[in-house]
């Protein structure tokens, strides 16, 4: 008897986390939590997890919460990263044999990233300049590279259809643009 409730509940489980809305709610709480340890706010539109092989997720972005200012417009260049769609096709294995997460697919559609260098107050360590994936994400430059022979995270294959990325440096009172699109096809 015991058994048959135990198997139930599970059962139910797997087929609750299956749902459109449920997926969508835990992931925001998890969004939303980690969007607290960030400078940046990450929003995505739906959400849908195939359990142990693939995550789909639709309209994703990330916000800087203290953008920069572009000198020239003086719009705020808050947008980092936008996309339509994100679909990544991964396995867990790896994780129970201590190898990190290991993804067979990646797929990027319809997206925009915008990277900005700009000027910082110096902080006694020479370095004048910062950008916005290190304060969004509070990457800090290690003192010394470190080397590690465990593999942490590897992509097979990655296919990133219709991007624009940008790159925007605001130093030393000037401002340069780059801007690339591109349709590029990674397979390792």
């Amino acid at each position: 008897m015991t058994f048959v409730a135990v198997a139930s509940l599970v059962i139910a489980g797997a087929l609750i986390i299956q749902l459109p809305q449920v997926q969508t709610a835990v992931a925001e709480k998890v969004v939303r939590t980690l969007s607290e340890k960030l400078d940046g706010e990450i929003s995505f539109e739906r959400i849908h997890f195939k359990p142990f092989t693939t995550l789909v997720l639709k309209n994703v972005l990330i916000i800087d919460k203290n953008p920069c200012l572009d000198t020239l417009t003086g719009v705020q260049v808050d947008t980092f990263f936008q996309s339509q769609y994100i679909i990544a096709k991964f396995t867990i294995d790896g994780l129970f044999r201590n190898q990190g997460i290991h993804l067979d697919k990646a797929f990027i559609n319809n997206a925009c990233m915008n990277l900005v260098i700009e000027d910082k107050e110096d902080a006694g360590d020479g370095d004048t300049s910062t950008d916005n994936l290190s304060r969004i994400f509070r990457l800090k430059k290690p003192e010394v590279p470190r080397r590690s022979e465990k593999e942490i995270f590897r992509i097979r294959d990655v296919e990133i259809r219709n991007m624009q990325f940008t790159m925007n440096i605001y130093q030393f009172g000037r401002i340069y643009l780059h801007i690339m699109n591109f349709f590029v096809k990674f397979v390792v």
